[in-house]
């Protein structure tokens, strides 16, 4: 028996094998993945991050993280809590195009696909006055009180909407071109711009 050692892009591989050819490999490090993360929340005593191929880590302490699940073709782009349930939005890629994805678990460890709006992308999601608000591609913009039912609302722009925060008694979504988007209830919507170029690309704060 040998053992082979694969070091690339700052990851290592390593393999067991005899005679036969080096086809099993297992991450040793970074773990618990390899995969990007995009957000991480914190809630009910433990932190959750999410990312590409569906990846959810969890931690206690911040330190000892570990992966849950088996991923998927989903990107997920942003997480939240919210008085209960974790929910995690972005994108699934299947039959050479996109949509939504809205996922919601109890404890941050297994998770549950939701049913949604129509639309491509999800880039952001933030929790305050009860309700989560999802943004994304198109100015789309989702709400919901509990995670399970989702509620569309008009925005007033096209611009693609890639970060939101809950702050102040408001919620604030900021996406390409310096947009800006306000609202209390996630109703009804002001638009603002604070630079005249340019893109967020995130949350606003």
């Amino acid at each position: 028996m040998k053992t082979s050692l694969l070091a690339t892009a700052g990851l290592i591989w390593v393999a067991a094998y005899s005679s036969q050819a080096q086809n099993e490999w297992t991450l040793r490090h970074p773990l618990p993945t390899a995969n990007f993360l995009l957000a991480v929340t914190f809630g009910e005593g433990i932190f959750v991050a999410v990312g590409e191929h569906g990846t959810v880590v969890t931690s206690r302490d911040g330190v000892n993280w570990v992966q849950q699940g088996n991923g998927s073709n989903d990107v997920l782009y942003g997480v939240a809590y919210g008085r209960g349930p974790f929910v995690a939005v972005g994108t699934r890629w299947e039959n050479g195009g996109a949509r939504l994805v809205i996922r919601a678990s109890p404890d941050g460890i297994s998770w549950s696909s939701r049913n949604v709006p129509a639309g491509t992308q999800l880039y952001g999601i933030a929790y305050g006055n009860d309700k989560f608000v999802a943004v994304g591609n198109a100015g789309l913009i989702l709400s919901s009180p509990d995670g399970v039912v989702w509620t569309k609302h008009q925005s007033g722009t096209t611009a693609i909407l890639l970060g939101i925060g809950y702050m102040g008694n408001q919620f604030i979504a900021v996406g390409e071109a310096g947009a800006v988007l306000t609202s209390e209830d996630a109703n009804l919507w002001t638009q603002g711009t604070l630079f005249a170029d340019g893109d967020w690309l995130r949350e606003p704060f």
